[in-house]
């Protein structure tokens, strides 16, 4: 989930779609390289646990 408009039509909004105590902290975070042009793929936090890390 994106942000909070798609979580609020999906009727998900109570828990997804908000970074903030209480929500379930689903995420991806990418690192840009503006030499390279390139996306690197840095985290992946999956209910508020670090999954992956580069």
């Amino acid at each position: 989930m994106a942000s909070l408009n798609p979580a609020t039509l999906m009727g998900i909004a109570e828990r997804l779609g908000k970074i903030e105590a209480g929500q379930e902290a689903n995420l991806i975070l990418f690192q840009w390289n503006e030499e390279t042009k390139c996306l690197a793929l840095k985290y992946t936090i999956h209910q508020g646990e670090v999954v992956f890390k580069s």
